[in-house]
């Protein structure tokens, strides 16, 4: 048997362990639907869920993790309500349509899990996340979403959100997807895995690329960078600065040539994708 192989870069958030070069040496356990359990992703134990208790029929009782459930439409509410009541390690104790209201009945009923769709009216899920783990830290949260890329899974995973699950699922996937959370697991698929390690590799790249660029850049280059951003002419970036006209047609060239450009269009655009410039203050075109 060869032995495990290991990362040379990885990342652990909430349980997931993100790789940029391999996850790991060994298989992983998985049901039918690839969420994976146990330990051998670095979950923790399965924590103690609070009252009430379900009988098993032997005398032992066994608590019921209690749910919350948050979906602006009230028919995919029902959908993820029954998916829960389905299940007899699951009571579902509070629902929402939005953002605000979610943050509310979490507070007041302090669920086990909340079960949460992202695009919701008010604040929306990532918001709501960050609300709740900073009022209710032990919350399971379970993201529920029609809408999946790498971006949105390497947040969720940022956020503290410990699974996700796509609406395109079956009720029975969902059910299963709430008792992974509830029981302390990680219900991240493993392609929902591999997405964010790609992810994770990108800003990571991107990041070693924008500090490269930044500090090519001269102080002048960094000031003409913003004035160019902010769609200044050369005349007017001239008069601020106090240099003539070809001057600072000077200081653009070279500031093209180090971005690797040839326009003013293909600075802004590489500049705002390496964060050189705040997107917010680059100066829209009329119409």
């Amino acid at each position: 048997m060869r032995p495990p192989i290991k990362p040379h870069r990885s990342l652990t958030i909430r349980g997931v362990r993100l790789s940029l070069c391999v996850v790991s040496g060994r298989s992983l356990p998985e049901t039918k639907v690839s969420f994976p359990f146990g330990k051998r992703l670095g979950c923790s134990e399965p924590r103690t869920l609070g009252a009430p208790l379900r009988s098993t029929g032997n005398d032992a009782v066994v608590p019921k993790a209690r749910v919350v459930v948050v979906d602006d439409h009230p028919m995919v509410r029902d959908v993820l309500v029954m998916a829960c009541s389905n299940r007899p390690t699951l009571e579902v104790v509070g629902t929402a349509g939005d953002g605000l209201q979610a943050v509310a009945v979490c507070l007041a009923v302090k669920p086990d899990v909340l079960v949460l769709d992202l695009g919701l009216p008010g604040i929306d899920g990532f918001e709501v996340i960050r609300r709740v783990r900073r009022l209710l830290p032990d919350l399971r949260i379970l993201v529920f979403t029609g809408h999946v890329d790498r971006p949105l899974i390497l947040q969720c995973l940022r956020l503290g959100a410990d699974g996700l699950v796509e609406k395109t699922g079956s009720v029975d996937e969902l059910g299963l997807a709430v008792e992974t959370v509830a029981a302390g697991s990680s219900a991240y698929s493993l392609e929902h895995r591999r997405q964010a390690q790609e992810q994770l590799g990108d800003v990571l790249r991107r990041s070693r690329e924008a500090a490269k660029a930044f500090s090519s850049l001269t102080k002048r280059q960094r000031q003409i960078l913003q004035l160019v951003a902010a769609g200044l002419t050369t005349r007017q970036m001239a008069a601020r600065l106090a240099l003539s006209d070809r001057t600072v047609e000077t200081h653009i060239g070279n500031l093209y040539q180090r971005l690797g450009v040839r326009n003013r269009t293909q600075a802004i655009r590489r500049a705002v994708a390496l964060r050189l410039v705040d997107p917010t203050e680059v100066e829209r075109p009329a119409g």
